[in-house]
């Protein structure tokens, strides 16, 4: 009676273990008939082996069922994860294909805005002005006696409208000021690769023009290739594409104080060729992506992203001469 007055019977079944039915009311006889349910051939567990095997199991009832909080919190995302749509819109979010979608998305479909359409013709637009200044102080350097010079001089000298420009603001400086920065640094590289321009005309005039087609094209391509690529893919080879412009510096240092006679002016020269085509056209891929980036995030400047696209294609036109001349000895 002691061991039942707490509405709980314990008895010890065939299989040895111990259980635990509890008793819907504390009458005699429902107890009695309790009693009665159990074989007659098992004796009653005694009283204090009874209590602590009782204890023991509901202590493990008590916590086997419960999780700890990072467990449940795991268990909550994996059936957020795995449901179906229609379960995870009742969650509150999203299904998984729409997430892989947003993940994956090209980044062509960001030009569904007007606004982005035009800021992006106003890029290129004024890119393609700075590249037609730079061939008007080409053309000024080998038609006009006196222009043309070492290309070291006018290049250093570009740098100082480049780094201004880059200081300048859009919303406090005029577009005046800024267009006449750009304008200068694309007359000054223009000058600079003059003496190039000249050498490859007189070996065949055909030299320039295949380059400048062969440049725009490769440009064209890596735009095409950024847009069809998932959004933001490019602007994660930020860091690689310094780290080869970092090196093209090294070649372009080593192979001044290098004799060209030696075994390794021509490896930093492929490097410098090859490898910084390679460089300047994935360059064009990151520059476009980041316009765009930029544009999303209110940066909506279009001058800064002509002078990085005009680099670009800069440096790949120079290289594509340099090839084409190669070939052309050959």
């Amino acid at each position: 009676q002691m061991c039942i007055r707490d509405r709980y019977q314990r008895r010890v079944r065939g299989s040895g273990h111990c259980v635990m039915q509890r008793l819907p009311g504390s009458s005699l006889i429902t107890i009695r008939r309790a009693l009665l349910a159990t074989p007659k051939s098992h004796a009653p567990v005694p009283r204090f082996n009874l209590l602590y095997r009782g204890f023991a199991r509901d202590t493990r009832s008590r916590y086997a069922n419960k999780r700890p909080p990072a467990q449940a919190a795991v268990k909550d995302k994996e059936q957020y994860e795995w449901a179906e749509p229609p379960a995870q819109q009742r969650m509150g979010g999203i299904s998984r294909e729409e997430e892989e979608r947003v993940d994956y998305r090209a980044q062509v479909e960001s030009l569904s805005s007007d606004g982005l359409k035009n800021h992006m013709a106003k890029v290129y637009g004024t890119m393609g002005g700075t590249v037609g200044i730079a061939a008007a102080g080409a053309t000024a350097s080998m038609i006009i006696p006196g222009m043309m010079m070492s290309p070291l001089i006018p290049g250093l000298v570009s740098l100082g409208p480049l780094f201004w420009l880059y200081n300048t603001d859009p919303h406090k400086d005029s577009e005046t000021k800024r267009g006449l920065l750009l304008g200068s640094f694309g007359f000054l590289s223009g000058m600079a690769v003059a003496p190039l321009c000249a050498m490859a005309t007189s070996m065949n005039p055909f030299l320039v023009p295949t380059a400048l087609a062969a440049t725009t094209g490769m440009f064209g391509a890596m735009t095409v290739a950024s847009l069809a690529a998932p959004s933001g893919a490019a602007l994660r080879l930020g860091p690689p594409l310094f780290g080869g412009c970092l090196v093209l510096v090294g070649c372009g240092v080593a192979g001044i104080f290098v004799d060209p006679s030696s075994a390794m002016y021509p490896v930093l020269h492929s490097v410098s060729l090859y490898g910084g085509l390679g460089i300047f056209s994935l360059f064009v891929a990151y520059d476009t992506q980041q316009i765009i980036a930029d544009y999303e995030q209110g940066n909506r400047d279009p001058v800064l992203g002509a002078v990085n696209l005009f680099i670009n294609f800069k440096g790949m036109f120079v290289r594509f001469l340099y090839m084409f001349m190669g070939s052309n000895n050959d």
